[in-house]
């Protein structure tokens, strides 16, 4: 159907209307007409007050940092639709550093302050010269010290007599140790007799193993009528005194013979 056609089909529709559906058809056109009217000039500002129109933006911030100066400045578009009501970028300077002279005293060092230990670690008490462990023991207990048994003979030939000094110490050795042998006729001499070197010890200490010493020693001199007398010690070690150490003596008497009669 052409264009004249549809014209000719709508009059022909409208006129079949009755008189009161052609009123209200009517009354809703001018109606819409109107309210399209009232539209267009709300939106295009005419027929009425002036209406504004803002747009809220938010203005980067931007950041500038130089050697001597930092500056920090607040820029953007200007508001669109109104009067730009923005107030004016505000820039913040940092103040220089003061000038140095010739005369201005160097700034003091940072104070350094060493830590202090507050921390002290205990004494390994066992075997320890530590006065803080306290007073000297044996831990544990050593065994019951065995005596020291010293045995002299003596033989004679021509003008010198021999003297045999056997040593026995059942826990502990007699090599190197202090003896000291008194002849009879003069003073004592003293042989091998080397004073300890006691340690200051602290705490508990483990005993030595027991160890059995047995020494023959030979002295000579001359024949006469004397009593010699030998006294070695197996107390004299480390650490002091040691608990299987002891001391003793041993004498033999020298008689000259008589001579034969004529």
């Amino acid at each position: 159907m052409g264009e004249p056609g549809r014209r000719r089909t709508a009059a022909e529709w409208w006129r079949g209307l009755p008189g009161a559906w052609r009123a209200n058809v009517s009354l809703y056109c001018l109606a819409t007409i109107a309210l399209i009217a009232l539209v267009t000039q709300v939106l295009t500002g005419r027929g009425g007050p002036p209406q504004r129109l803002e747009v809220a933006s938010r203005a980067p911030v931007t950041t500038t940092t130089s050697p001597r100066f930092q500056t920090t400045t607040t820029t953007g578009p200007p508001t669109t639709g109104a009067p730009d009501t923005t107030a004016a970028p505000v820039t913040t300077v940092a103040p220089p550093p003061p000038a140095k002279g010739p005369n201005t005293p160097p700034a003091p060092a940072p104070l350094q302050v060493q830590p202090q230990d507050t921390t002290t670690a205990p004494p390994v008490c066992r075997n320890s010269t530590d006065p803080r462990c306290g007073d000297f023991s044996w831990s544990p207990e050593p065994a019951q010290n065995q005596p020291l048994t010293v045995t002299a003979t003596a033989s004679t030939s021509g003008s010198d007599v021999t003297f045999t000094v056997r040593v026995i110490d059942p826990d502990h050795s007699v090599t190197g140790n202090c003896a000291q042998v008194d002849i009879g006729d003069g003073p004592s001499q003293p042989f091998g007799c080397t004073p300890p070197q006691c340690v200051n010890a602290h705490g508990p200490w483990t005993p030595p193993a027991q160890v059995t010493g047995d020494q023959t020693f030979t002295f000579h001199h001359a024949v006469e009528n004397y009593r010699a007398t030998f006294t070695f010690r197996t107390d004299q070690d480390v650490p002091c005194p040691n608990p299987y150490g002891s001391m003793n003596t041993g004498s033999v008497d020298v008689t000259v013979p008589a001579a034969p009669g004529p």
